[in-house]
């Protein structure tokens, strides 16, 4: 992965969009400055988000 993260990106029912993502902080800081823009065809109207507790997980996935 571009960022060296590991984690998964879910769609919601509702629109939204939940992202886990584990890695370095500046890793962590670099998508989430890219996921304030969002893709082309995306319409971002307000990212929040939380510090958690390190998980242990491999890869990344979008479900």
């Amino acid at each position: 992965m571009k960022h060296s993260l590991t984690g998964y990106a879910r769609n919601e029912a509702d629109g939204s969009v939940t992202v886990l993502m584990c890695g370095e902080e500046r890793n962590v800081e670099a998508l989430l400055a890219w996921l304030v823009q969002g893709p082309p065809t995306a319409n971002v109207i307000q990212l929040v988000h939380e510090h958690v507790d390190w998980q242990a997980i491999d890869g990344f996935s979008i479900q």
